[in-house]
């Protein structure tokens, strides 16, 4: 298997990641149980293997992408960075992510 197989650009990586917290949130409005807990979401820690790839068709000309669990060993260890990044999920007015704004037949 090529390693470009198992690289995922990091716009996607960060969609994938953004994609999931909106799911957790719609499950939990979704939720039968009125005594389900809330919680605002707080910073989100990860940390991938990162590469970075000359490309014509991207602004600047280089891409970033986020290597998937079992890439191949093709790529050379200097050309692949551990990254750690804190995300703290805020909505489009600045406010604090909650897992629910309200749970269903909740009295407000």
């Amino acid at each position: 298997m090529d390693a470009a197989e198992n690289l995922l650009s990091l716009r996607d990586f960060i969609a994938g990641l953004r994609a999931e917290l909106q799911a957790a949130h719609q499950d939990a409005l979704t939720s039968d149980a009125p005594d389900a807990p809330r919680f605002t979401v707080g910073p989100v820690n990860v940390e991938f293997s990162l590469t970075a790839k000359k490309d014509a068709s991207a602004k600047g000309g280089v891409r970033f992408y986020v290597f998937e669990l079992g890439a191949s060993g093709s790529v050379s260890s200097e050309s692949v960075q551990r990254v750690s990044l804190v995300l703290t999920p805020r909505t489009k007015d600045n406010q604090d992510y909650q897992a629910a704004d309200a749970i269903p037949g909740e009295m407000e």
